[in-house]
C-alpha cells in the first residue's frame, strides 16, 4: 500500500486520514474522496 500512500499524498491527503474510495467498472473511473462520516 505504500504506493497508494504515495498516491494520495500527491493529492493532498494527509497519512492516517480517512479516505472513501469508489470504483466503477462500468466507465473505469476511480474515485476519491474525503471521508466525514
Amino acid at each position: 500500500m505504500h504506493i497508494a500512500d504515495r498516491y494520495l499524498h500527491s493529492l493532498g491527503f494527509g497519512p492516517g486520514e480517512r479516505v472513501y474510495l469508489s470504483v466503477n467498472y462500468q466507465i473505469r473511473q476511480i474515485c476519491i474522496s474525503m471521508d466525514h462520516g
